[in-house]
Order: C-alpha cells, then sequence, then structure tokens
C-alpha cells in the first residue's frame, strides 16, 4: 500500500512538472518577442534620427545553404546499447539464438552446443553513436531592419556497430553422435536519421556602425525533429557438421556447412517538438551572403511499446545425411533434417527505449544570396 502511494505521488509530481514546463516554455518564448520587437522599434526611432544606411536593409529574403556538425546526446541509448554489448562478453549470445530442429515431426531446441557458446570476444574497439554531419537548407524574411523570420529544414544521420565473435564445438547427445563445429560473427549496430525544421525569430544587435556588411544575431525557435531510429544485429553463424561417433564408414552432409546471415533489428519513428537558442553572424558581400551559427537544441524523443517494430529473417535450411558401409558403401542410413534459425524479439527487450534525448549544440556554416 505504502509503495502503491508512494508511485501514485511520483506520478503527480511528474505531471505537475510536465504541466509547468508546457506552461513556462510558450510564456518564455512570447516574452522574448515581445522583447526583441519593442527594443527594434526603439531602435528604429533612434535610427530615424541618424543618416540611414545605403542600400536594403529590411523587406528582404535571403536564400542560403550549409552544412556543419550536430552532437546530439543520445546518451541513455548508447547506455543500454553497451550494456547489451557487455553481456555479449561476459555471458554470450544464446537469447539471440531460437535455434529449432525438427525431429519425430516435432519441433524442438537444437542442442544447446549449437547455440550457447559461451562469453564473446570483442573484434576491435566498441563504438557508439556520436556527432555527424548536418546540412542544411533555409529562406529568412527581414521585417525590419533588425528583425527576421527564418526557416530551415535539415538532415542529420549517423551509425555506430561493435562486432564480436565465438566459436564452439562437441557431439550430439543422440544416436547417431553426429559431431559439429560452429563459429558465429555477431555486429551490433546503431543509426539515426533526424531531419530538423526550424521556425525561428532572430535579432541583429546593434553594431552595425562598425560595419553595414557586418551582423551579430541571437535568435530562438521551434520545430519538429523528425526522425527515425533502429538498433539491428547481424548474426553470421556457420554450423560445420561433422561424422562424430557415426558407425558408418562413409557420411555425407548435403549443405555443409550451413552460412547464415541471420538479420533482425527494431525500429521507430519520433517526431518530437524542439526549442532552439543560436548566436552567429552575417559577412555580407554584395548579394552574397556567409554565415556561422551556434546553437543549441532541446529535444526529446518518446516512444511507446506500439512504437517499435520488430524484424527477423528467418532460415530454414534442410540437410540430408547418408550413412554408408564399405566395402561397396552401400546407403545402410538416411536422414532428413529441418532447421529453423532465427533471431527472438525478446532479444530486444531491453533495446526498446521509452526515451532518447536529441537536445545537444549545433555549429554551421552557409553561403547565401540576398534580394
Amino acid at each position: 500500500m505504502l509503495a502503491f502511494a508512494e508511485t501514485q505521488c511520483n506520478h503527480n509530481l511528474a505531471e505537475r512538472e510536465n504541466m509547468a514546463r508546457r506552461t513556462i516554455v510558450p510564456f518564455l518564448v512570447i516574452f522574448l518577442i515581445i522583447g526583441m520587437i519593442s527594443f527594434d522599434i526603439s531602435m528604429n526611432n533612434v535610427g530615424a534620427l541618424q543618416a540611414q544606411p545605403k542600400g536594403k536593409t529590411h523587406n528582404r529574403f535571403e536564400f542560403f545553404a550549409g552544412s556543419g556538425f550536430f552532437y546530439p546526446s543520445l546518451k541513455g541509448w548508447n547506455d543500454q546499447v553497451k550494456q547489451f554489448n557487455n553481456q555479449l562478453l561476459e555471458s554470450g549470445a544464446a537469447n539471440l539464438h531460437n535455434f529449432l530442429i525438427v525431429k519425430n515431426d516435432e519441433l524442438v531446441n537444437l542442442e544447446q552446443g549449437y547455440w550457447d557458446l559461451g562469453g564473446y570476444s570483442s573484434q576491435g574497439s566498441q563504438k557508439y553513436l556520436s556527432s555527424d554531419l548536418v546540412t542544411s537548407l533555409g529562406v529568412r524574411y527581414y521585417f525590419t531592419t533588425r528583425l527576421n523570420l527564418a526557416f530551415t529544414v535539415g538532415k542529420f544521420s549517423t551509425s555506430s556497430n561493435s562486432q564480436f565473435s565465438a566459436s564452439n564445438g562437441g557431439k550430439e547427445s543422440d544416436w547417431p553422435n553426429y559431431a559439429y563445429q560452429v563459429s558465429d560473427q555477431i555486429v551490433v549496430s546503431q543509426s539515426i536519421e533526424i531531419y530538423p525544421t526550424m521556425l525561428s525569430l532572430n535579432f541583429n544587435l546593434p553594431f552595425d556602425r562598425w560595419s553595414k556588411n557586418f551582423e551579430l544575431y541571437s535568435g530562438i525557435g521551434v520545430g519538429f525533429n523528425f526522425s527515425k531510429v533502429k538498433t539491428e544485429i547481424i548474426d553470421s553463424y556457420t554450423m560445420n557438421q561433422l561424422n562424430g561417433d557415426a558407425p558408418w564408414d562413409s557420411v555425407s552432409f548435403s549443405q555443409n556447412p550451413l552460412t547464415m546471415d541471420i538479420l533482425s533489428n527494431v525500429q521507430a519513428k519520433a517526431n518530437p517538438l524542439s526549442l532552439q537558442a543560436s548566436i552567429g553572424t552575417n559577412l555580407k558581400f554584395g548579394i552574397v551572403l556567409i554565415n556561422f551559427e551556434a546553437g543549441y537544441n532541446f529535444s526529446k524523443a518518446r516512444f511507446d511499446e506500439a512504437d517499435w517494430k520488430f524484424f527477423t529473417r528467418k532460415f530454414t535450411p534442410r540437410v540430408k545425411i547418408e550413412g554408408r558401409q564399405a566395402p561397396d558403401y552401400e546407403v545402410k542410413y538416411i536422414e532428413k533434417r529441418k532447421y529453423y534459425f532465427d533471431t527472438p524479439e525478446s532479444a530486444y527487450e531491453n533495446l526498446k527505449l521509452k526515451q532518447i534525448d536529441y537536445s545537444g549544440f549545433i555549429f554551421k556554416g552557409s553561403i547565401g544570396l540576398t534580394f
């Protein structure tokens, strides 16, 4: 009862915090916009008493394209994948292997030695998601000499992978006690695509007394991060079937060795709201504009269980085994096997995240034209 009350209390506190954020953020944005416009009007009134700069300073459009680097957090996702990889190193990949065989018209588990290979070895250093290139296109419109509205669309994508390997061998417990040698190469990969869209209000700071071709601005923006995330496992599994203790002079296996790339993944889409604060500079050379901007984007994607889509590629190889006896090597024994190899969805249970933090710094440059 106490545990339930404590859980309910925590839930209520979380609801209040979310409500406070939803209430404060819009008022903060409105306050900043009003402050920018008020300051801009006052600066224009003062500027009316002074000599006007030459050239078109407002009611102008700017079109620009650029690239830079985005440093999203993604920490929670990286931490979960790192934990998953550590389990591979310590206890192996038995939970990834849903390996079955048809025996006596019944589907049963393949012997443990085939799918439980013990701890794996890391092939090179483990790699996780980090910063990468972001590209963008945009248009900016100046309402006044200092106040402008910009709309940008961009693309950010990055991926990483870690590789592991293991091997095992043994003999089947059932007659005729065939032997086997198996090897496994596993690649655990992460990938993310984000298409950020942003509508931002920017205010040119009053530094035009230095140069009419130099602008320093600050801005705030709101938009959406249209995104797709995926965690994928490629399990390259090879099984060699051997004579072992089979009581015949010659044993042949069709499809030997068996080699399979067992692909599986979970993926989800999310379009979280994003808020951005930025500062930048514009350098003007006639109608040509060069821009440098630094900003911080606040955005967290949330997922439900139903958002995660699971996929696995199954392999169902058939193997025919013939045992022959000397001296004429007549066929004394025939066995037909059907295997089922895939990865169960339960292997991804801890990789279906409820939240991924997209927040991070953005640094980019662009070139454009002014009209």
